[in-house]
């Protein structure tokens, strides 16, 4: 079972430390999705959420792992590549803790996104965004499956992408990523996750505001507004009971749901 509230403060604990490397060696990062809406609404992690998501660019993305792997604050950062069960093109954070260490604290991590530009064209932004789901069903080797939204334009990016399965897997991602990332300046954004077609506005994350975030500060995008706006439309009224999703844990059962193993948190001593 879960204990809410040392599970949470385990995690803004790793997320207080999270913050105090990453701004020592001053890589810019967002809080962004849920994290960005608690602190600008709850002043804090939203009662009935348990993840905490930030996001930095790209060319930020390896090093700042790195730096938060180096790090004196006993944090482990990684990609998919190191972490199992790490999410397609995202880092994951966790706490680098000791076999005596409770399970909260073994289970505690930030996900960590990447923010690219978008093309201005939003037409060939969605096709770059069919081309990266596909070939990324493919990476996860679930290229014979179709998605629970939009399951025909899915299943037309699997059958166009069928022939790629004959290419490797580290091949395959270098070209997912070469379609997908949108390098030149532009006036829209995106934060890479699979299947995600939404743009912000760059404007949005020009720069930073920070803001209070339980006994801390946390960094937000100055144009948090618009962006939590199309995140969720209505973002400052809290959704209705049956709509309150969590991340890490089942409301119902109170067991634990998609994580990394725990004997895979283990091997990060």
């Amino acid at each position: 079972m879960h204990d809410d509230q040392k599970y949470k403060a385990e995690l803004l604990d790793l997320m207080r430390r999270v913050d105090f490397v990453l701004s020592e060696e001053r890589i810019d990062y967002f809080a962004v999705y849920g994290t960005c809406l608690g602190a600008v609404r709850e002043h804090g992690i939203i009662p009935w959420d348990d993840d905490i998501d930030i996001a930095v660019w790209r060319k930020d993305f390896q090093r700042a792992i790195r730096i938060l792997t180096a790090s004196r604050e006993q944090i482990y950062a990684g990609d998919r590549t190191t972490v199992p069960g790490c999410p397609s093109r995202c880092g994951r954070i966790f706490n680098r803790v000791g076999a005596e260490s409770t399970i909260e604290q073994r289970r505690a991590y930030i996900d960590l996104h990447v923010i690219d530009y978008a093309p201005p064209s939003r037409l060939w932004f969605l096709w770059t965004v069919l081309w990266y789901v596909g070939i990324s069903r493919i990476v996860s080797r679930r290229g014979g499956s179709v998605g629970h939204l939009h399951q025909r334009l899915y299943a037309a990016a699997d059958c166009i992408a069928f022939p790629f399965k004959i290419f490797s897997t580290a091949f395959l991602s270098k070209f997912a990523d070469w379609i997908y990332i949108h390098r030149s300046p532009s006036p829209f954004v995106k934060i890479t996750f699979d299947g995600n077609r939404k743009r912000y506005p760059a404007s949005a994350f020009s720069s930073i505001v920070r803001v209070p975030f339980s006994t801390f500060t946390i960094p937000i995008p100055i144009g948090y507004e618009d962006y939590l706006m199309q995140c969720y439309g209505n973002w400052r009224k809290p959704p209705p009971p049956d709509e309150r999703f969590s991340h890490a844990v089942d409301q119902e059962s109170r067991e634990w749901t998609v994580l990394t193993p725990l004997d895979d948190i283990r091997s990060l001593r």
